[in-house]
């Protein structure tokens, strides 16, 4: 049978456009270093193809591999490209059945270890709404490198929630979630441009910790007391295998040190060094910060315990080893939660209305739910955080940062509250600030000054109305300093600080829970209360005392400076009968305890 002309061209056309339909995911670059990279592809059907690379744009010489797609592993293939130039800006392309596809891709490798050059990069987390406008931000600042600290497409919801599949314990599944952040609008147009690290976090994997995915905040009511648990959620080691197995075989980047216990390693830029601690495959589970004693029906904070880890002995000793035999100027700690140390008064803080039920970020809870949801973070590890900080200090180990992700929001502090100066940067594309929507609400009752207190150097909601999407750019220029950015979806720079070079531990505001810093007494009281400030705390003056109804309302406040072995009373008669919290900070610490009018 004849075909017509305008047949064979119809044939010809379409017989293309399955050509360029080959490549259906990535490419993505990853495990760039001063003279490789991998590159990862995903194609419709499992076929041959050639990934030709140079230096020049238009190809007029050019390199080749010639590989294949993998039928086993979701037809997909991660190609390394190996003796490349260093420093060098690469464009690559790929073909397949003798056409060259549309896809294209560009990366540029990374300067010898130990060179001091003037470097961009950019960072952040949690990644789950449609929009994606900090992706056409981001390369305005042409970054040699984009790391990625979790929650990329939360998977862990958004898969069984459209195709009904067991995430992660679902290999399909896996796979499903490795095509979805291949697939992100905007974001998947930059990653075919700028290289990525990538630390998974809970949502991405099987939960956060070793041993359960996670627990489920639960409230009951008995005999008229209100009583807080959890339900845990045993993860099995399917789930972790899987999602090993996912990670190594889809995403292109660096080796792990340790491919069965987690995903941890480290890599180098000229004179930066990051080190990827992952915080939710080895830990012991922040529900075990919390310790329940069912004979007061009160719960109280328990991360001094030398029991709770967030990374595991093999993590913590490679990880302290690695940073002390480090020959970088900058040491960029990226941890997938906040380091903060004085996130640990935020877990302490809220139990003081642990039987007090009202509403958090929209949803029914108590002062308890709030406190967990502080206690898997970093800062409430206050028996291995404080380990590490000691390290670092009795090892003089100069120019640390940390950087680090989900908490929704993004804010910066110079090392007074954290410890280390850190950029927490989170929220790439989600729908709410949920972090400092919880601050404003709730933290308000106790009057504590978030920009005093944790993040010194602002952030979105800080002193601010702004919560949009938005990412943390660090800025290293050679030796001398690292700037340190904020950025929202509208280019506009939220906060920033500098760290100069021979930076050291700074860490000098302690955010107190009172225990042993006053007492408070007639309590109950009914005409005035006294305050009796312990002498052990000789030297810190008292700069006010506020006092709060559980509503947040501030009943009284007292502005008057005073010494610590002052006795204050304050009268009470005009107080409805309820119960009360008083805030007091001095010009070193922050604290808060409950009393009782009647």
């Amino acid at each position: 049978m004849l075909i017509s002309k305008w047949k064979w061209i119809f044939l010809l056309l379409l017989t293309q456009n399955i050509f360029a339909q080959n490549i259906t995911h990535g490419p993505m670059i990853g495990g760039v270093t001063e003279n490789s990279a991998r590159i990862y592809i995903r194609t419709s059907s499992a076929v041959n193809f050639s990934l030709e690379y140079s230096t020049d744009s238009t190809f007029a010489s050019f390199l080749q591999i010639n590989s294949a797609t993998d039928a086993n592993l979701d037809t997909s293939k991660i190609v390394t490209l190996e003796n490349l130039a260093i420093f060098t800006d690469y464009y690559f392309r790929y073909r397949i059945n003798g056409n060259i596809e549309n896809t294209t891709g560009h990366f540029k490798t990374f300067p010898v270890v130990g060179a001091t050059e003037h470097l961009t990069f950019v960072t952040g987390s949690c990644q789950e709404t449609p929009n994606m406008k900090v992706f056409d931000v981001m390369p305005l600042y042409k970054p040699i490198l984009f790391i990625h600290t979790g929650d990329f497409t939360y998977p862990s919801y958004q898969i069984p929630r459209y195709v009904g599949m067991d995430y992660p314990e679902d290999w399909n599944a896996v796979k499903l979630g490795w095509r979805r952040r291949n697939e992100e609008p905007i974001c998947k147009d930059m990653l075919k441009k700028m290289p990525i690290a990538y630390m998974p976090d809970d949502d991405d994997t099987w939960g956060n910790s070793k041993y359960f995915k996670g627990g489920a905040l639960q409230v009951r009511y008995e005999n008229g007391k209100l009583i807080n648990y959890f339900d845990l959620y045993p993860r099995s080691q399917q789930m972790r295998t899987n999602c090993l197995t996912a990670y190594k075989n889809f995403f292109p980047g660096y080796p792990m040190k340790n491919d069965t216990d987690g995903y941890y390693h480290s890599f180098k830029v000229g004179n930066c060094e990051f080190f990827m601690i992952d915080v939710r495959s080895c830990n012991t589970g922040g529900w075990n910060n919390l310790k329940y004693n069912a004979a007061i029906n009160l719960w109280t904070f328990n991360g001094n315990s030398p029991s709770q880890t967030m990374l595991n002995q093999p993590q913590l000793d490679w990880f302290l080893n690695a940073l002390k035999n480090s020959t970088a100027t900058w040491k960029f700690i990226i941890s997938g939660v906040p380091f903060n140390k004085n996130i640990q008064p935020l877990v302490e803080l809220p139990l003081l209305l642990q039987g007090t039920q009202f509403t958090i970020a929209g949803y029914p809870g108590t002062g308890f739910r709030l406190s967990y949801s502080f206690s898997d973070y970093f800062g409430a590890y206050a028996y291995e955080r404080t380990k590490i900080l000691n390290y670092i200090k009795n090892n003089a180990i100069k120019n640390v940062i940390v950087i680090s992700g989900d908490t929704h929001g993004c804010a910066i502090d110079d090392g007074t509250n954290a410890g280390l100066p850190e950029m927490n940067a989170s929220g790439l594309s989600v729908s709410s600030t949920e972090l400092y929507y919880q601050f404003n609400n709730v933290f308000k009752i106790i009057g504590l000054d978030l920009n005093k207190w944790l993040w010194n150097k602002g952030g979105l909601g800080i002193g601010n109305n702004n919560i949009k999407n938005a990412f943390g750019k660090m800025e290293v220029f050679g030796n001398d300093s690292v700037q340190l950015q904020i950025v929202d979806e509208d280019n506009f720079i939220v906060a920033r600080h500098t760290i100069k070079n021979n930076n050291i531990i700074s860490g000098v505001n302690d955010l107190k829970v009172m225990t042993d810093l006053v007492s408070i007494f007639p309590n109950p009281a009914s005409d005035y209360i006294q305050i009796q400030l312990n002498t052990k705390y000789t030297g810190e003056k008292i700069q006010n005392i506020k006092i709060f109804d559980l509503n947040g309302k501030e009943v009284f406040r007292s502005d008057i400076a005073t010494q610590l072995n002052d006795l204050i009373e304050i009268p009470i008669q005009q107080f409805s009968n309820a119960t009360y919290l008083i805030s007091i900070e001095t010009d070193k610490s922050f604290a808060v305890q409950k009393f009782v009018k009647q």
